[in-house]
C-alpha cells in the first residue's frame, strides 16, 4: 500500500551473459543449456516475459502468479488513490486511438481488451 506509482512492473532477476550472476547461474546449475537459455532470452526479460531463472524456493508458476497479482494490486491501489489521473489517461488514449485508427478499430480494441471478445483483426 505504500507504493504510489501507476507504472509498477516487477521484473525477475535475469542473469545476462558475462555478468557475475551469469557465472553463478551456470556454476550452480540454474542454467542447464546455454543455447536454450539464450534463445529464450531473445524474447525479452522485462516484466511481462516469463521467468527464465527461478532463484527462489517457490515453484515458477507460483512465483509468476505472485508477481502478476502484486503488479495488479499496486496498479489497483494507484487507481483508487488517483481516479481522475487514470480517467484523464484513458481519455487521452481513447482520443489518440480514435484519431490514429478510427472509431471501428478503436471499438474493436475496447471490446477485445475489456470484454474479452475475440477480435481477429483490427483495421480502419
Amino acid at each position: 500500500r505504500e507504493i504510489d506509482h501507476s507504472g509498477c512492473n516487477l521484473s525477475p532477476t535475469t542473469p545476462l551473459p558475462g555478468s557475475e550472476l551469469w557465472k553463478y547461474s551456470l556454476h550452480r546449475g540454474f542454467i542447464k543449456s546455454e543455447k536454450e537459455f539464450l534463445e529464450k532470452l531473445e524474447g525479452g526479460y522485462m516484466s511481462d516475459a516469463p521467468i527464465l531463472v527461478n532463484f527462489t524456493d517457490f515453484p515458477t508458476e507460483q512465483l509468476n502468479s505472485i508477481r502478476i497479482k502484486t503488479q495488479q494490486r499496486i496498479k489497483r491501489n494507484y487507481m483508487i488513490r488517483h481516479p481522475f489521473i487514470i480517467l484523464q489517461n484513458y481519455i487521452r488514449r481513447l482520443n489518440y486511438n480514435l484519431k490514429s485508427y478510427g472509431a471501428k478499430a478503436t471499438s474493436l480494441k475496447i471490446m477485445q481488451k475489456f470484454l474479452g471478445w475475440p477480435v481477429k483483426s483490427i483495421t480502419k
